[in-house]
Protein backbone atom coordinates (compact mmCIF):
# COMPACT_ATOMS: atom_id res chain seq x y z
CA UNK A 1 0.00 0.00 0.00
CA UNK A 2 1.45 3.51 -0.86
CA UNK A 3 2.19 5.99 1.66
CA UNK A 4 1.91 9.43 2.02
CA UNK A 5 4.85 11.07 1.67
CA UNK A 6 6.52 15.21 1.84
CA UNK A 7 6.69 14.55 -2.18
CA UNK A 8 2.45 14.02 -1.85
CA UNK A 9 1.71 17.21 0.31
CA UNK A 10 0.58 20.74 -1.04
CA UNK A 11 0.65 23.09 0.60
CA UNK A 12 -1.17 26.29 0.49
CA UNK A 13 -1.77 29.84 2.50
CA UNK A 14 -5.28 30.98 2.60
CA UNK A 15 -4.64 33.73 0.12
CA UNK A 16 -4.16 30.77 -2.27
CA UNK A 17 -0.47 30.81 -3.02
CA UNK A 18 0.94 27.24 -3.21
CA UNK A 19 4.40 26.74 -1.17
CA UNK A 20 6.79 25.09 -2.23
CA UNK A 21 8.28 23.75 0.89
CA UNK A 22 11.36 21.93 1.14
CA UNK A 23 10.31 21.16 4.70
CA UNK A 24 7.79 21.72 6.99
CA UNK A 25 7.33 21.47 11.10
CA UNK A 26 4.14 22.07 13.18
CA UNK A 27 4.09 21.86 17.22
CA UNK A 28 0.91 21.80 19.33
CA UNK A 29 0.77 21.45 23.12
CA UNK A 30 -2.19 20.95 25.00
CA UNK A 31 -0.91 22.46 28.25
CA UNK A 32 -2.12 19.31 29.84
CA UNK A 33 -0.88 18.91 33.81
CA UNK A 34 -1.15 16.34 36.16
CA UNK A 35 -1.78 18.01 39.72
CA UNK A 36 -1.29 16.58 42.62
CA UNK A 37 -2.83 16.45 46.56
CA UNK A 38 0.12 16.06 48.93
CA UNK A 39 2.22 15.15 46.60
CA UNK A 40 0.08 12.27 45.49
CA UNK A 41 -1.14 12.16 41.41
CA UNK A 42 -4.90 13.41 41.60
CA UNK A 43 -5.98 14.14 37.87
CA UNK A 44 -4.94 16.50 35.65
CA UNK A 45 -6.40 20.30 34.46
CA UNK A 46 -6.10 21.98 31.22
CA UNK A 47 -3.93 24.43 30.10
CA UNK A 48 -2.72 27.25 27.47
CA UNK A 49 -2.77 26.08 24.01
CA UNK A 50 -0.42 26.71 21.62
CA UNK A 51 1.22 26.00 18.62
CA UNK A 52 4.32 27.06 16.04
CA UNK A 53 6.52 25.67 13.82
CA UNK A 54 8.25 26.54 10.58
CA UNK A 55 8.24 26.04 6.71
CA UNK A 56 11.77 25.81 4.90
CA UNK A 57 10.72 27.64 0.94
CA UNK A 58 12.81 28.01 -1.53
CA UNK A 59 13.48 31.96 -3.23
CA UNK A 60 11.05 32.24 -5.51
CA UNK A 61 7.93 31.68 -2.80
CA UNK A 62 10.20 33.87 -0.56
CA UNK A 63 9.61 36.72 -3.28
CA UNK A 64 6.29 36.27 -3.64
CA UNK A 65 5.83 36.86 0.08
CA UNK A 66 7.85 39.91 -0.03
CA UNK A 67 6.17 41.37 -2.58
CA UNK A 68 2.73 40.89 0.18
CA UNK A 69 4.90 42.43 2.82
CA UNK A 70 5.64 45.46 0.80
CA UNK A 71 2.41 45.94 0.17
CA UNK A 72 1.43 45.31 3.64
CA UNK A 73 4.12 47.68 4.59
CA UNK A 74 6.23 45.41 5.75
CA UNK A 75 6.81 41.74 6.60
CA UNK A 76 5.89 42.69 10.37
CA UNK A 77 2.85 44.23 8.95
CA UNK A 78 1.35 41.29 7.64
CA UNK A 79 -2.05 39.90 7.88
CA UNK A 80 -2.29 36.43 9.62
CA UNK A 81 -2.82 33.47 7.38
CA UNK A 82 -3.94 30.15 7.52
CA UNK A 83 -1.49 27.03 5.82
CA UNK A 84 -3.20 24.38 4.27
CA UNK A 85 -1.13 21.16 4.25
CA UNK A 86 -3.16 18.19 1.77
CA UNK A 87 -1.42 14.88 1.01
CA UNK A 88 -2.62 12.16 -1.04
CA UNK A 89 -1.17 8.83 -2.24
CA UNK A 90 -3.81 6.14 -3.24
CA UNK A 91 -6.37 6.21 -1.09
CA UNK A 92 -4.70 7.62 2.16
CA UNK A 93 -5.36 11.20 2.61
CA UNK A 94 -4.22 13.92 5.33
CA UNK A 95 -5.40 17.49 5.65
CA UNK A 96 -3.83 19.55 8.55
CA UNK A 97 -5.35 23.21 8.82
CA UNK A 98 -3.10 25.50 10.78
CA UNK A 99 -5.53 28.43 11.34
CA UNK A 100 -4.40 32.26 12.07
CA UNK A 101 -0.59 31.85 11.63
CA UNK A 102 1.94 34.70 11.73
CA UNK A 103 4.75 34.81 9.77
CA UNK A 104 7.72 35.70 11.65
CA UNK A 105 11.03 36.97 9.72
CA UNK A 106 12.74 34.99 7.06
CA UNK A 107 16.18 33.54 7.08
CA UNK A 108 18.79 32.68 4.74
CA UNK A 109 20.67 28.75 4.74
CA UNK A 110 23.42 28.74 2.12
CA UNK A 111 26.14 26.34 1.20
CA UNK A 112 28.90 28.62 -0.10
CA UNK A 113 30.30 25.37 -2.08
CA UNK A 114 27.14 25.69 -3.92
CA UNK A 115 25.52 22.55 -5.50
CA UNK A 116 22.24 23.02 -3.73
CA UNK A 117 19.66 25.92 -4.18
CA UNK A 118 19.41 28.64 -1.47
CA UNK A 119 16.57 28.42 1.21
CA UNK A 120 14.83 30.72 3.86
CA UNK A 121 13.20 29.34 6.98
CA UNK A 122 10.11 30.98 8.35
CA UNK A 123 9.23 30.27 11.54
CA UNK A 124 5.24 30.58 12.54
CA UNK A 125 3.38 30.83 15.48
CA UNK A 126 -0.68 29.83 15.67
CA UNK A 127 -2.83 32.83 16.37
CA UNK A 128 -6.63 31.29 15.97
CA UNK A 129 -8.71 30.10 18.48
CA UNK A 130 -9.45 27.86 15.77
CA UNK A 131 -5.92 26.13 16.40
CA UNK A 132 -5.29 23.10 14.16
CA UNK A 133 -7.49 20.52 12.67
CA UNK A 134 -6.28 17.29 11.16
CA UNK A 135 -8.82 15.52 9.03
CA UNK A 136 -11.48 18.12 9.80
CA UNK A 137 -10.78 17.09 13.92
CA UNK A 138 -10.08 19.67 15.74
CA UNK A 139 -7.05 19.01 18.23
CA UNK A 140 -8.22 21.43 20.95
CA UNK A 141 -11.76 22.60 22.39
CA UNK A 142 -12.96 25.71 21.57
CA UNK A 143 -13.45 28.20 24.68
CA UNK A 144 -16.77 27.71 26.78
Amino acid sequence: MQRISGRDVEVRLSNGQRLLIESASLNVEDGVTAVSDQGYPAGWVYGAVKGDGEVEINTEDLNTLLGDAATAGSWEEMAPVDLTFFGKAGTLELLVEVFGIKLRMPGLDLDGKGGDKITHKIPFVVGSPDFVKFNGTPLARRRP
